[in-house]
């Protein structure tokens, strides 16, 4: 789980940045700007761990992956219970959300499995 710290930008963000650096470090700055300066300052003082230097905009897209919303295998579920008629769902034994969410979990690693089953049938045919 990472750990994050807080730096007060009244302070010299740049000195107590390198402070705290430590093996797997990601030191995070406002701007691409104040992250030069810090990687300047970080190359006069360097220590033989893993940090990197990333402005707010380079950490926004390593956790984001894309501007479009991502449509989870949860929503896929939901869109997929308000398919189902009535009867269908009784059939499922689907009553409530949790029973939904085990029944797809079920379903989508019996369709990896069977997935996997082909692609492995089919690369034998190759040679």
């Amino acid at each position: 789980m990472p750990v994050f710290r807080y730096l007060d930008l009244k302070a010299d963000i740049t000195a107590l940045s390198l402070q705290e650096a430590a093996d797997h470090t990601w030191l995070i700055y406002p701007t691409e700007r104040s992250k030069q300066e810090a990687l300047r300052a970080w190359q006069s003082v360097w220590q033989p761990v893993a940090v990197e230097f990333l402005s707010m905009n380079e950490f926004k897209q390593r956790l984001i992956y894309s501007d479009k919303v991502r449509l989870m295998d949860e929503k896929r579920l939901v869109c997929l219970y308000q398919s189902l008629l009535p009867e269908d769902r009784q059939d499922f034994h689907i009553g409530k959300y949790d029973d939904l969410i085990e029944w797809g979990s079920i379903s989508w690693s019996s369709l990896r499995r069977w997935q996997t089953r082909d692609w492995m049938r089919i690369s034998s045919y190759k040679d």
